[in-house]
């Protein structure tokens, strides 16, 4: 049997064991196309596009090579259509949600951005740069919000990534693009601090696990975090573990993800 492990896979023979099982994951085929579930979903948010205008500075936040997402193929066709808007690539920038992951390589950009490297401005976050990191408030909560000046000073920001499940905000994608993704390594760490029971802080709180939103603090926090910017637009995928793209959702921050 091969078991995979990050990049890597490994043989394992499940007969050294008394006793064993294989779990495997139900195969899921989309009906359409990668490009076609992207047009799509452009197709699906025609009142979110229609409020930008010619000239206005776009800011656009993508994740990291940790994230895989799609990104090199719905990143040139997000910047056609707004291209077709008449925002020109000089008006562009894309901003890699590092969080406090580290920098990413020439090879990695590449790899992110597809056909726009070169093209498009093309930074990444960094969550310890002080002079680059403008305070919006505190959440609900107590966590104290710092993010990008690029986001806070753009007119227009769009959020994408994917969604898939996280052991302890529930979901990723969607806010978390904002915080922890250009956040500083404060905001990070607190709104992850979120994951602990309230007053003793000892412990973690029922509510933040795999696939729970409701009540759940560590995505309250964030949601608090990035209604602070309140993007116009977001463009989030859902990845087969083999990294193929089998739906996408575009639209309103909130209710797309």
């Amino acid at each position: 049997m091969i078991l995979k492990y990050g990049d890597s896979f490994f043989d394992l023979d499940p007969a050294r064991f008394n006793q064993s099982q294989v779990l495997a994951l139900k195969q899921y085929l989309a009906d359409k196309s990668p490009i076609e579930l992207i047009k799509a979903a452009f197709e699906s948010c025609t009142k979110e596009f229609g409020k930008f205008i010619p000239g206005e500075r776009v800011v656009i936040v993508t994740s990291d090579v940790t994230r895989y997402s799609g990104s090199e193929l719905y990143l040139p066709m997000l910047v056609d259509k707004l291209n077709s808007i008449g925002i020109k690539d000089s008006d562009i920038t894309i901003i890699i949600a590092l969080g406090i992951h580290r920098k990413q390589t020439e090879t990695e950009h590449k790899k992110i951005v597809g056909s726009l490297y070169g093209r498009i401005s093309v930074i990444d976050h960094d969550c310890d740069d002080t002079d680059n990191l403008i305070p919006l408030g505190k959440t609900s909560g107590g966590v104290d919000i710092s993010v990008n000046r690029k986001i806070v000073e753009a007119d227009r920001v769009i959020l994408t990534g994917a969604i898939g499940f996280h052991y302890f905000a529930g979901f990723g994608g969607g806010r978390k693009s904002i915080v922890p993704g250009v956040a500083s390594r404060r905001t990070c760490m607190e709104s992850h601090f979120a994951v602990l029971n309230p007053g003793t802080r000892k412990g973690k709180n029922s509510k933040a696990v795999t696939g729970n939103l409701d009540e759940n603090p560590v995505h309250q926090a964030m949601v608090e975090g990035c209604s602070m910017i309140n993007p116009d637009l977001l463009i989030n995928t859902v990845i087969t573990p083999d990294k193929n793209i089998i739906a996408c959702f575009a639209g309103d921050w909130r209710k797309a993800h």
